[in-house]
């Protein structure tokens, strides 16, 4: 599943891409000579592109934020960090942490706690929109403005569930509760809790497991040895050594057997609701209907994915080969591998992408959201296709930006990431010495802040490369 579970690090930037004007040819070009005389000046150059800005890093390795007139903003003497889902930026010195806009302004000063629940080493914090964080030891939540939901006066780590609710990690444990905004308890605690999906969580207490709703009221019992979370008013549970799907009214829909099905939940972001999947033992898995009768055939590895609001069922196998079906079932298409990027959040996950990077033969395109083929199968690689930008591996092992007729934009030796209004980053290293990386800047009309050396040593890397092949 190397395609499907694509690297994070390279999308994150690039789902951020907007529908933004492109930039004239002479604001592009200014931009880019901007950069590269930072690049000159520091050791490393990050450039935010929506606040013109750029968060530049000295010869020390301390961070600051400096303006592409070369106007430091913000003083070289924290480590600073973009948040994934908001504008807000992490900032960091020896102890403390704060917030800072794109412009270096302070939203939220250096006042809370670096270590601890708060920060647990993953630079971005916000999930959902909210982010969870400690003063003094107290921990509250705020939005991704900078704006207090709830202020710092809880002993333990808290994560917002809904408006009303809030999810507590008791003391020195795992245990966990939901409560409302002013901690006042409404349930016991659990062993553990899922996100919410269809309106329910499941949770564990002890060895059994049941169901609690976003006001915090268990709406069926801890009874069941396994209970999958709920999809269009269905859930897997396992009881009594028997598999079955029931309703939210405990219902049972279909029996399945004895302990010969394995326990497969639902894939998180699965919207047919026509079919009930899970695993045999020793064929697969695959797809019945409410009378038991086999829909997709029990032969593949992995759980069932979606697209686009459930027209798609998305079946592989372990070697990446994929099948489509319809929801209701019809198969559709087979391709050698598809690529996408999956979001897990709680109720919505596959951001149900325009295109998908899809193979046919060994060769890499794009397909829209009925998986016709709109840029042909014909490069050595393809990523995700987002806000009109694709990039894709070309036969020479050179990385490209392409449109949506496929038209090249910008290519070179090198990782291309785009950052909107046709401007993009680029990186490269030596398979020999990875540390040895050369990072820039490129404009779809041809500029860019690599050097003549800088790009001879980055054709000599590729050359590299594409040996060792």
């Amino acid at each position: 599943m190397r395609r499907i579970l694509f690297v994070a690090f390279f999308l994150i930037p690039f789902l951020a891409v907007g529908q933004e004007r492109p930039l004239s040819p002479q604001k592009s070009k200014a931009i880019i000579s901007a950069l590269a005389k930072l690049k000159s000046q520091y050791f490393y150059v990050n450039y935010l592109v929506d606040s013109e800005t750029a968060i530049a890093t000295d010869s020390l390795y301390r961070e600051g934020i400096v303006d592409l007139k070369g106007q430091i903003l913000l003083p070289f003497q924290y480590s600073i960090f973009p948040q994934e889902n908001s504008s807000l930026l992490m900032v960091e010195d020896d102890s403390l942490m704060g917030f800072v806009d794109g412009n270096g302004r302070w939203v939220l000063p250096l006042q809370f706690d670096k270590s601890g629940e708060c920060a647990c080493g993953i630079h971005s914090l916000f999930t959902g929109g909210h982010c969870s964080l400690s003063k003094n030891g107290l921990y509250g939540i705020i939005n991704t403005k900078g704006e207090f939901i709830v202020p710092c006066s809880f002993d333990h780590y808290c994560f917002l569930i809904n408006d009303n609710l809030l999810l507590n990690y008791e003391n020195d444990s795992y245990l966990q509760y939901i409560s409302d905004l002013n901690g006042v308890a409404l349930t016991k605690t659990y062993n553990y809790l899922t996100p919410f999906f269809d309106g329910l969580a499941v949770f564990r207490r002890d060895h059994l497991y049941g169901y609690v709703d976003k006001n915090g009221t268990e709406v069926i019992a801890e009874k069941y040895q396994y209970a999958g979370s709920f999809f269009d008013g269905k859930a897997l549970v396992k009881q009594d050594g028997m598999w079955k799907f029931i309703d939210k009214n405990e219902n049972t829909l279909l029996s399945i057997g004895d302990s010969n099905i394995a326990m497969q939940d639902l894939f998180h972001d699965f919207k047919s609701y026509n079919l009930f999947f899970y695993k045999i033992h020793g064929l697969g898995l695959g797809a019945t209907n409410l009378l038991g009768d086999t829909i997709i055939p029990f032969k593949y590895s992995y759980a069932p994915l979606s697209f686009d609001n459930g027209k798609h069922i998305i079946m592989s196998y372990s070697d990446d080969q994929i099948d489509v079906y319809n929801n209701d079932g019809a198969f559709l298409d087979h391709f050698d591998g598809i690529n996408y990027y999956d979001v897990f959040e709680d109720e919505i996950t596959a951001p149900s992408p325009v295109f998908h990077a899809i193979n046919k033969n060994g060769l890499w395109g794009f397909a829209d959201s009925n998986f016709n083929i709109v840029v042909p199968c014909q490069f050595r690689d393809s990523y995700i296709f987002d806000n009109g930008i694709g990039v894709v591996t070309l036969d020479d092992g050179q990385q490209a930006a392409i449109d949506m007729q496929g038209n090249i934009l910008v290519k070179g030796p090198f990782v291309i990431i785009p950052l909107g209004k046709n401007l993009f980053k680029f990186s490269c290293h030596s398979n020999d010495k990875p540390q040895s990386i050369i990072e820039g800047y490129i404009d779809a009309y041809g500029n860019s802040t690599a050097s003549r050396k800088e790009m001879r040593i980055m054709r000599s890397w590729l050359k590299e490369r594409n040996s060792s092949k």
